[in-house]
């Protein structure tokens, strides 16, 4: 977990593979359920991270284009983890970090 956190903040890493990072903390969470708690605290705050970047009014489409795929990324990983969580206490805790991070991508 601590190598895709590191990749996903290197500088020589092409930014199309970033989205796909933020992902995989979803698919890795779904997968291996409850077991994922010991990585939620570092997760939380690299999507919640990922989250806070926003849009300048003079954008370029490309970067408008990474931006989306960002926030795909981050709603996907979020979706992991509810799942990996789903009918435990920790799932209706994890709703608040999520509202949080849907609101800063809303912003």
């Amino acid at each position: 977990m601590g190598y895709f956190a590191n990749d996903r903040q290197s500088d020589k890493l092409n930014n199309q593979l970033k989205p796909s990072i933020l992902q995989t903390f979803g698919d890795i969470a779904n997968a291996i359920g409850v077991h994922f708690e010991k990585y939620l605290t570092v997760v939380a705050q690299v999507l919640q991270q990922a989250a806070s970047v926003s849009v300048a009014p003079d954008v370029s489409y490309d970067m408008l284009d990474y931006i989306l795929s960002l926030r795909e990324g981050i709603v996907d990983a979020w979706g992991g983890i509810l799942l990996a969580f789903k009918d435990t206490p920790k799932g209706e805790l994890e709703i608040l970090r999520i509202l949080n991070c849907a609101d800063m991508i809303a912003s």
